[in-house]
């Protein structure tokens, strides 16, 4: 059946139209936990959804759909009474990522989960770390041999980024993969995009900003004001695009002259 387009393009279907409902299904009430409509929803049909994407998550449409309809509407949908099933659909999401070899709206919807979860549930540090961390290491394999063949996903991924260093900064720092996200970065800047090199300006200066005496950070930063390799080539490769006063910016935060 994964060979079938018609099959393919009805499951896709299904699912942006399960997304289109539970964004109805909004409500405001802190305390209804498990029965919260779109929790009901979405436990009810949850099952068949993980077989769905377990299967088929391989198909561009498919994680396409199940990222960008179902789990970002069901992230702002349910906010706070989503955390007993949170941990399941963030796994779910990241293994359609791997899958999809990418898919930008898994990235995206992770990206969400970011924005709604990280400032107020400090208790999913943890889970965020290991997310972050499976969404990098797969991006840095997938681009590091053509990085100028996926723009969506690395537009996609550091977009990701920055609602990270955002919201949840520490799950950043402490992603055993923090050196493939700035081995990313100096790949990244080989495109030359404008749009790409403020993104990796700005979380990178959010990094530097929340976290600059974290011993974890200073591992890849330097030690003792003595900037690493991979931040020294990601400076020198924004500074043929970010505007000056941007750069005086961060290397007063670096204490660098």
């Amino acid at each position: 059946l994964a060979q079938e387009r018609q099959f393919i393009e009805a499951v896709a279907g299904e699912l942006i139209v399960l997304g289109e409902t539970l964004r109805f299904l909004e409500s405001d009430d802190a305390t209804a936990g498990s029965q919260h409509p779109a929790c009901v929803a979405a436990s009810a049909v949850w099952p068949s959804v993980t077989v769905l994407v377990s299967a088929l998550g391989t198909v561009d449409a498919v994680a396409e759909a199940f990222a960008t309809n179902v789990c970002a509407s069901l992230f702002a949908a349910a906010k706070e009474s989503l955390k007993p099933m949170l941990a399941e659909i963030l796994q779910l999401l990241a293994r359609c990522f791997a899958d999809s070899h990418g898919n930008a709206g898994c990235a995206k919807a992770v990206g969400t989960a970011l924005e709604v979860y990280g400032k107020t549930s400090p208790e999913l540090v943890a889970g965020f770390t290991d997310l972050i961390s499976s969404v990098s290491t797969v991006t840095f394999d997938l681009v590091r041999m053509d990085v100028g063949a996926r723009p969506s996903l690395v537009t996609g991924y550091f977009t990701m980024l920055h609602r990270a260093t955002i919201f949840c900064p520490d799950a950043v720092v402490g992603s055993p993969a923090l050196s493939d996200v700035m081995q990313l970065m100096v790949a990244c800047l080989s495109l030359r995009d404008p749009s790409i090199c403020g993104q990796l300006f700005a979380t990178l200066l959010k990094l530097v900003q929340t976290s600059a005496s974290d011993a974890r950070l200073l591992k890849v930063l330097g030690e003792e004001g003595a900037l690493g390799p991979l931040i020294t080539a990601v400076l020198f490769g924004i500074a043929d695009s970010a505007p000056q006063h941007q750069l005086r910016k961060l290397a007063e935060l670096l204490q660098v002259r």
